[in-house]
């Protein structure tokens, strides 16, 4: 039996572990706040506005339509989600 169980994190393969984990977690929160900062916060509408969609997938053949379909009215009002 050992008399400092900690013993173990600090040496092999549980050491190279416990850096594995910090080392995911760490690149991990850097790809979150990239992705975070790239993002736009969502556009909130008003009842009887008109809205257009953007086209952003391209099926084969459809290159010469328009890029954006609508207009649509807003008939209900939605709740911003976070």
């Amino acid at each position: 039996m050992l008399r400092n169980p900690n013993i173990l994190e600090r040496t092999g393969p549980n050491m190279q572990r416990s850096r594995n984990m910090q080392n995911i977690a760490q690149i991990q929160e850097e790809n979150r706040k990239q992705y975070d900062g790239k993002r736009k916060e969502a556009q909130l509408y008003v009842v009887g506005e008109l809205v257009a969609i953007e086209r952003v997938q391209q099926e084969k053949g459809k290159k010469v339509f328009p890029k954006m379909i609508g207009p649509y009215e807003i008939t209900k009002g939605g709740e911003r989600q976070s």
